[in-house]
């Protein structure tokens, strides 16, 4: 072989490349410039740390606090909680294999720091507020009538100001959870979600204006906004509480159905019998049909789309007498995706399904006695 086609035979190789191949290592590249980038800022920061330093005052010791202030002490939790909350995410960005889309071990310890978190996080914040409920819930800002024989109002220092409590900085993520629970449940639950999240954004947003604007005027917040009592929405949280529980409700309604006894009118036989019966999901509440009709004592193929793409589906066939004795158990499939099920031959009676990755998915298969259909 010539120089020549040696020269375009190695060129081949860069010009047209295995795509499939090099598109592998593209996370690593995008991880790979994400580290030079760092090391060059790091680089960059270590060589003008002159022109970097602070230009602030050092802070004076710490002294007295002054009578009627609360300043709110420091805490390690807000930084704990969010790191179980990112392994949760990596968790579902990794996957776990073949029909199950999130690693149940990294996300199992994602949920473990984000509970400590969060239960860390709330019994500090409760202790705090305990203490300033045994204390008339810190500051009064009130004018006290001379000769009442009430206490004085308390004076805050000029130049100070302390924000108020607010409980939406806690509401707000319960619609964010919502959210994130509707897109594996059902969209009811994103609706409620929603509603939860933009409800305590405008609340968050007068609470901060209405302070803002007081402080703005140039005299310190009034008392609705200083009082932990007075500032949370008594009205507001039980309208929180029946909007998650509806969507629960209708969420879960299939599966807390199969809790009902079953009975069929008489002379309601449904549908023919067929060997080739079909199944599908276009949800992760319930199959897109309730029942399927199949002859007793035959083998038949069971189509099944899964309609959802990238969730896994399955079909399970329980024995009614024993439903943790499964009589049949298909393979996950991630949609979108079709597979043909290999039924086994099933006496008369009445069957539950279900899928073992989304239990509210559930159906009941029909075993009708007589001869086989023609078909």
């Amino acid at each position: 072989m010539d120089p020549w086609n040696q020269a375009l035979d190695l060129l081949s190789q860069v010009v047209t490349p295995l795509w499939a191949t090099l598109l592998q290592y593209i996370p690593l590249l995008l991880l790979g410039l994400t580290v030079l980038v760092m090391l060059s800022i790091v680089r960059s920061w270590a060589r003008n740390a002159s022109r970097n330093a602070s230009r602030v005052p050092r802070p004076l010791p710490a002294g007295p606090v002054p009578d009627g202030i609360h300043m709110p002490s420091g805490s390690l939790w807000p930084f704990v909680a969010p790191i179980g909350l990112v392994l949760i995410f990596f968790a579902l960005a990794v996957g776990g294999g073949e029909g199950v889309f999130l690693n149940i071990p990294i996300a199992l310890v994602g949920i473990v720091i984000g509970v400590v978190g969060a239960a860390g996080w709330y019994r500090d914040a409760r202790h705090e507020y305990d203490q300033l409920d045994a204390h008339d819930h810190g500051l009064l800002l009130v004018d006290e009538t001379p000769g009442s024989g009430a206490p004085a109002a308390v004076v805050i220092p000029d130049g100070i100001h302390m924000p108020g409590p607010s409980p939406w900085p806690f509401l707000a993520p319960i619609g964010l959870f919502f959210i994130f629970l509707g897109l594996v449940l059902g969209p009811l639950l994103i609706v409620a979600g929603l509603f939860i999240g933009a409800a305590a954004a405008v609340g968050w947003y007068v609470d901060a204006n209405r302070e803002f604007v007081q402080v703005e005027a140039g005299h310190h917040a009034e008392p609705v906004t200083r009082d932990p009592v007075q500032v949370f929405p008594h009205k507001l949280v039980p309208i929180f509480g029946a909007i998650a529980a509806v969507a629960v409700v209708f969420t879960l309604a299939p599966w807390l159905l199969t809790f009902l006894p079953q009975q069929t009118a008489v002379g309601d036989d449904g549908p023919p019998a067929t060997t080739t019966p079909f199944l599908s999901a276009s949800a992760a509440t319930n199959f897109d049909q309730g029942r399927i009709v199949i002859p007793a004592n035959t083998a038949v193929v069971l189509t099944f789309d899964n309609n959802q793409d990238g969730v896994p589906h399955n079909v399970e066939i329980l024995d009614p007498a024993n439903t943790d004795q499964p009589l049949f158990l298909g393979e996950t499939i991630t949609g979108v995706a079709t597979i043909d099920y290999q039924l086994p031959p099933l006496p008369p009676g009445t069957y539950p399904f279900l899928c073992t990755i989304h239990p509210p998915m559930i159906g009941t298969v029909l075993v009708k006695a007589g001869p086989p259909p023609s078909s």
